[in-house]
């Protein structure tokens, strides 16, 4: 009877050792995740995110000159 030397999946497909052996990749990966992530929330509007109902403050020019709030 012969040694069974094929590997199973699990040695296989470990992530663990494939992350170790290819550090740029996975360093290269963690770094694009936070890039997007980082766009992802400096380009959404809280107020509207919170509430999509919420009226938007508008400046709106008197014909005094003074400049009055109102909603839209």
């Amino acid at each position: 009877m012969k040694p069974n030397n094929s590997k199973s999946a699990r040695e296989r497909f470990n992530i663990s050792k494939l992350a170790i052996q290819f550090s740029w990749l996975t360093l290269s990966f963690w770094i694009a995740v936070t890039v997007a992530g980082l766009l992802a929330f400096s380009l959404c509007r809280p107020v509207e995110l919170m509430n999509p109902f919420a009226q938007r403050l508008v400046r709106v020019a008197s014909p005094t000159g003074e400049e009055k709030g109102a909603r839209r």
